[in-house]
């Protein structure tokens, strides 16, 4: 099992920057998750929301201006606007990374990146399939992880298989929300499908009780607090 900073340490003012996926990194994860989106004029940067408003305080939809102005808006407020390519630059190939593609218009740029960069130990994961069927066109060799939360998962077994057979994941990246109710039927489920070859990764697990019931089918754990888990690392 890899643990996995979502979002370096979680929501808030410092997500997805050089300082908290160093934070995340060095309270024990092996590697980060992030979100990418694409400015009007084709720059990935790592942003969860279409809008800055809650994080940086700016009424501003990312798509809609050019990086330029964005990021003054963004200095101007005290904060910095990170490129994807800078989390690359800083980290290179010393950890692992789950890039959550939240703008399918971003694809096509974040698969350059990973290119030009030479990036070997990651997963690109999207709640859009068909963006992650386009990033497995672009890189056959990109491992793609489909994203499903709970409130799409109500005939959980007969959706997860279309998803196999349709886009052939690498992961099914799971909201940990999903087990709380008939765990021990999910669990026996889904672990006969990971004795197939597919993996999982779950999603924002923040309590050991929540981890318990799903650790013997948990590869990648993405959670804030990297801390709680070390006993589980991969070894």
């Amino acid at each position: 099992m890899l643990i996995l900073a979502h979002r370096g340490t979680g929501p808030g003012r410092s997500e997805n920057t050089i300082a908290s996926f160093e934070k995340g990194l060095q309270a024990g994860a092996e590697g980060i998750e992030f979100d990418v989106r694409i400015t009007s004029d084709g720059v990935v940067i790592c942003s969860h929301d279409d809008n800055l408003n809650r994080v940086f305080g700016i009424d501003m939809r990312v798509n809609e201006f050019d990086f330029e102005t964005l990021q003054d808006k963004c200095l101007l407020k005290g904060s910095k606007l990170l490129k994807a390519k800078e989390v690359f630059e800083r980290f290179n190939n010393k950890i692992f990374y789950n890039i959550e593609v939240k703008d399918p218009e971003a694809i096509n740029g974040l698969i350059g990146l990973i290119e030009n960069f030479k990036i070997s130990d990651f997963m690109v994961s999207s709640f859009n399939h068909e963006c992650l069927k386009l990033a497995k066109e672009i890189l056959p060799k990109v491992n793609i992880a489909t994203l499903i939360n709970s409130k799409k998962l109500t005939d959980y077994q007969k959706n997860v298989e279309a998803i196999i057979e349709s886009y052939k994941p690498h992961s099914v990246n799971l909201d940990i929300r999903i087990f709380l109710k008939d765990t021990d039927e999910k669990v026996t489920y889904f672990s006969k499908l990971r004795d197939k070859g597919l993996k999982f990764a779950f999603w924002t697990v923040n309590q050991i009780s929540d981890f318990l019931p799903i650790k013997e089918l948990c590869d990648y754990l993405i959670t804030d607090v990297p801390e709680l888990f070390q006993e589980y690392k991969q070894t």
